[in-house]
């Protein structure tokens, strides 16, 4: 599952960011012509691209958004890295970094980001 975001805009809860036509692109011509993905835009105009792999047992689910050093103000240098950062803290259900990534890692799963110029990815 990709979903993306309004470039340059942070939200404290980034589900809910409604998107314009500034939004992230990917080459929506690609995914048509090959049939491997679908397309779901949903009411607060988010778009998820799926795709199913039969063949295999596991999910891998990745959360593209158009933040980064490029869009943040002198002021806000780095605010971006360090949100990315904070998402793997804690949360009122497992309040370290450790119950995190207990809570996927000890079943086999991992737990990545990054932030680059125009983009962080969870």
């Amino acid at each position: 599952m990709l979903c993306f975001y309004k470039a340059g805009e942070i939200h404290p809860h980034p589900l809910k960011l409604t998107l314009t036509k500034q939004t992230a692109r990917i080459p929506l011509n690609l995914i048509k012509r090959q049939n491997l993905y679908q397309k779901t835009t949903l009411d607060n105009g988010l778009r998820v691209i799926t795709e199913t792999m039969p063949h295999t047992r596991s999910v891998s689910i990745c959360v593209f958004i158009g933040v980064g050093s490029r869009y943040e103000a002198e002021t806000q240098a780095g605010v971006s890295h360090f949100i990315e950062h904070l998402c793997f803290k804690g949360t009122p259900k497992r309040t370290t970094a450790k119950e995190i990534s207990m809570a996927i890692e000890g079943v086999g799963g991992i737990i990545n980001a990054g932030t680059d110029k125009e983009l962080t990815v969870y």
